[in-house]
């Protein structure tokens, strides 16, 4: 931590509440369209996700719509590959990384491997965020999630939480805790984020991760949902 203890988000993107749009990734003509309606609808940037399509051609639709939009946030999360996998196959200069799963356990245990991914992709992409899921959705339960944020901190650089599946959110009195467990450290949240009921995670949270509440169809956002999403965080 640097800069009088702000986090990773605060420092990327030099501002206290980050809004990413989630594009279920289908073809380089869709994930194109769909991240100039999130810039052009105000999103700070957008991550890039694999259901329909495989990684490779993921990583080869993100290094061309990244070209697309010089200067503007735009991360990945990649289904499919193993650790190893998924490092050798990074594009150098990726500005964000989401992992699902950390390795963090209950009790605050961090299996070997998700130390390991940590330190190899500081290793081999110096600058790339890492959004490492902990107490994330359809996981083994964490009964202290406060005590696996805080055992996450030294290895990931966004801990990110979400409720306990896809759309919904996550407990209010669970991210305070989180957050109280972190202090500066940065916080995300990636399931059940809406226009809303944002306005109650913003005293704790950093970073919102959100695809369903703004979108139109599995793999189309929609402008205005973006936009009134963004006017509830502003």
């Amino acid at each position: 931590m640097s800069d009088a203890g702000k986090g990773a988000v605060s420092l990327a993107f030099g501002k206290r509440h980050v809004v990413l749009a989630v594009i279920h990734t289908a073809s380089l003509e869709q994930a194109s369209r769909n991240a100039r309606v999130a810039r052009d609808a105000g999103a700070d940037g957008v991550f890039l996700i694999n259901h329909s399509i495989d990684a490779a051609a993921l990583i080869s639709i993100h290094q061309e719509v990244s070209a697309q939009h010089p200067g503007w946030w735009m991360g990945l999360n990649v289904l499919g590959l193993d650790d190893a996998e998924l490092l050798d196959s990074l594009p150098p200069g990726v500005a964000g990384l989401w992992k699902n799963d950390a390795g963090v356990r209950d009790g605050g245990h961090i299996e070997a491997a998700g130390v390991r991914f940590g330190a190899g992709l500081r290793d081999r992409c110096r600058g790339t965020l890492y959004f490492g899921g902990v107490s994330f959705k359809y996981q083994a339960s964490i009964t202290d999630p406060a005590g696996a944020a805080r055992s996450a901190v030294p290895y990931v650089d966004v801990v990110t939480t979400s409720g306990a599946a896809t759309g919904s959110p996550p407990d209010v009195e669970k991210i305070k805790r989180m957050k109280d467990a972190i202090g500066g450290h940065s916080l995300a949240i990636a399931s059940g984020i809406s226009a809303r009921n944002v306005g109650q995670f913003l005293p704790y949270v950093d970073c919102v991760l959100v695809a369903t509440s703004i979108s139109s169809s599995f793999e189309e956002l929609d402008a205005q949902r973006i936009r009134e999403l963004i006017d509830a965080v502003n």
